[in-house]
């Protein structure tokens, strides 16, 4: 199986760049739109790319892999000499150029930074919703989102009131106008000495000295700043800031230093002109005129034809390419994202890595250029992808049925041995037997015996089942490749 650039899925690893190669980036540097390999005068295509880092080696950022080795990186602002602070789930930005021919590509600078460092708000977390607030900001989690320093691929279930968190997210806004940070990374750090942080827009400035002002958030919230001393110039009604803090905010005040409050760029790094771009984000501004789509994703405006853009509307998360026309990015591709609506959790039964596919006791999954990889094992791989796996290995897999009636695994996570004993799955009920003993998920039999002593119960749980509609949540024990079900319910 290959993607549309060429690349098979499971290669994760880092590449190994020729000396040639890497001399074109510094022809690059000085050369915007593009450089030559002058070992095979293949023209290295200036690029531009945004979107979650979905694994490292060096790093894959919309399925394709970057080279780091010679990168300029900034964390937070600070500037770093290696990617070894880059993780699985961040959104970065990056320019670079890309091989056209291999589909690699070799990154000039990327950035990072979070969206919001701070504690959950007391009383926010909703576990059904798997939502939660971080100083009044609502944090919205999903199927892909990547939890650090939190057991695995459970939602918000494991955050606790006053946890300390760092949230890597895209801004969207809720059917109501809310707006909200859909997380692609949740970092939980109880430990961590470092200042929170927020970032929003300055108003209603009382002074340069010794004074306060109202702070906007992304979501619309606001803030009210305190500050002792003297602040930077560029601090301004207007002015899109940082803030770190050692204290989070209280009663909507935040107190903070002024040499810790930053006047920062929102997008350093920026496509230009006759740029090849890949990005990921959420459409804002969706306009269909004709045979014309006009829409916004992160700051950049996109024009695509009504073709590509089918699905696409505000609020909805997409992945672009195309090439850069000015300051419009021009499409030739548009792809919406599917919701990953089911799961399984298992031992891997079969694993075909040049193929990009593996079983999880006996249901077949597929992998893509976008599969999110996280190695939470025993001895966990840095550079970790489906080339890593083996028969035998614990996993929990986030999935969606393809137009071909495939299973895709948007997220892959190994587990640590001592979890290897509890099976889950989710899916859509295929068929209930003829006798009404046994339903099929994902192509598993189950037996209802299994799940209901009561027969009534079992009776229930049949009466409100809609084949090929209706999905269901199973658990169960593992012992090698046998199962045996204990529970089962109707998911809502």
């Amino acid at each position: 199986m290959t993607n549309i650039d060429g690349i098979k899925p499971n290669h994760r690893k880092a590449a190994k760049f020729s000396g040639v190669i890497l001399l074109s980036l510094l022809a690059f540097a000085g050369c915007q739109n593009g450089s030559t390999d002058p070992a095979s005068d293949t023209t290295l295509v200036a690029g531009f790319a945004k979107g979650v880092i979905t694994a490292k080696g060096s790093i894959f950022v919309n399925g394709i892999e970057y080279e780091t080795t010679s990168s300029e990186i900034m964390v937070d602002g600070v500037s770093l000499d290696s990617d070894s602070l880059l993780e699985v789930g961040m959104i970065v930005a990056l320019e670079g150029s890309i091989d056209p021919v291999t589909g690699k590509g070799i990154a000039q600078a990327i950035d990072y930074s979070s969206s919001i460092e701070g504690t959950v708000d007391a009383g926010s977390i909703d576990t059904v919703a798997g939502t939660f607030d971080v100083f009044g900001l609502l944090v919205q989690t999903d199927a892909f989102t990547v939890y650090k320093g939190l057991p695995g691929l459970t939602g918000t279930l494991p955050l606790a009131d006053n946890d300390r968190v760092e949230i890597s997210g895209m801004l969207s806004a809720l059917t109501d106008g809310t707006k909200v940070i859909r997380a692609s990374m949740v970092k939980r750090d109880n430990d961590s000495a470092e200042d929170f942080k927020v970032r929003g827009t300055v108003s209603a400035l009382s002074g340069s000295s010794d004074g306060n002002f109202s702070l906007t958030l992304e979501n619309g919230a606001e803030l009210t700043v305190n500050f002792a001393g003297t602040l930077n110039a560029g601090v301004v009604d207007t002015a899109y800031v940082k803030i770190e803090t050692s204290s989070a905010p209280v009663g909507g005040v935040l107190s903070a230093s002024a040499d810790k409050i930053e006047v920062k760029e929102q997008h350093r790094l920026k496509a230009h002109d006759g740029d090849r771009v890949e990005a990921s984000g959420i459409v804002s501004a969706f306009v269909l005129d004709g045979g014309t789509a006009t829409f916004t994703v992160d700051g950049i405006n996109i024009s695509a034809s009504s073709t590509l853009a089918a699905g696409v509307a505000d609020g909805v998360k997409v992945e672009v390419k195309g090439s850069m026309e000015s300051t419009l990015l021009v499409a030739s591709k548009v792809k919406v994202e599917q919701d990953a609506d089911r799961e399984i959790q298992g031992v891997i039964t079969a694993v075909d890595a040049a193929a990009g596919t593996l079983a999880v006791n006996g249901v077949a999954l597929k992998v893509v250029a976008n599969t999110i990889y996280e190695d939470e094992g025993d001895l966990p791989v840095e550079f970790f992808g489906i080339d890593d796996l083996a028969v035998g290995d614990f996993l929990e897999a986030k999935t969606y049925e393809d137009e071909l009636g495939d299973l895709v695994a948007v997220k892959i996570e190994r587990k640590q041995s001592e979890a290897t004993n509890e099976m889950k799955l989710k899916g859509v009920v295929e068929a209930i037997a003829a006798d009404d003993t046994t339903i099929t998920v994902q192509g598993i039999e189950v037996k209802l015996a299994d799940l209901f002593v009561d027969t009534g119960e079992q009776a229930s749980f049949l009466a409100d089942i809609t084949v090929g509609t209706t999905m269901v949540e199973l658990k169960g024990t593992v012992s090698g490749t046998e199962v045996t079900w204990t529970e089962g319910s109707i998911d809502d």
